[in-house]
């Protein structure tokens, strides 16, 4: 779902390359990637704390994997 919602919006914004100047999209595109980098740099520290959950929780009998030795 990710890949249709991203291509999507890709293809829409490259439909402003025929309606911009080149240095105006190309700039376009430098803003986008720079909100990326500093929307990582304020939230990255709170969402990888989100994402990790907490580290004391077991696993569920499903999750977990049998080591074997070789």
């Amino acid at each position: 779902m990710s890949l249709f919602v991203s291509n999507n919006l890709i293809g829409w914004i490259g439909g402003f390359y025929e309606k911009m100047e080149p240095a105006e999209f190309w700039a376009l595109h430098a803003a986008i990637g720079a909100t990326g980098g500093v929307l990582v740099l304020l939230f990255g520290g709170r969402l990888s704390r989100a994402l990790a959950g907490h580290q004391d929780q077991p696993l569920r009998p499903s999750a977990q994997t049998l080591e074997v030795e070789r």
